[in-house]
């Protein structure tokens, strides 16, 4: 959620929209990485810890659900509470 700091703290323009999606398809690109290399380090050191597909496939369904609830609760937090040290806060405080 580097992003969404940026877009808060800095002057940065971006929206927290663009930051959540940002932050979760990172999120799901380096979860695929790891799927490859559990399926190839699994191969290549011949263990059977990867015994179907669908182990694979599930991790990938669980961070992706993850990443959206994630992303989500994100967003309905900046939201309503805005943090002490982003530009809107001390935009109201000194109007």
């Amino acid at each position: 959620m580097g992003v969404a700091e940026l877009g808060a703290f800095t002057t940065v323009e971006m929206s927290y929209r663009f930051a959540v999606g940002f932050a979760t398809l990172t999120t799901l690109a380096l979860q695929g990485v790891w799927i490859v290399a559990q399926f190839y380090a699994d191969r290549w050191l011949e263990t059977e810890y990867l015994t179907t597909q669908v182990e694979l496939q599930m991790d990938m369904v669980v961070v992706t659900v993850t990443t959206v609830v994630v992303g989500l609760l994100f967003q309905w937090y900046v939201s309503w509470f805005e943090p002490p040290g982003s530009r809107a806060y001390h935009r109201d405080s000194t109007e």
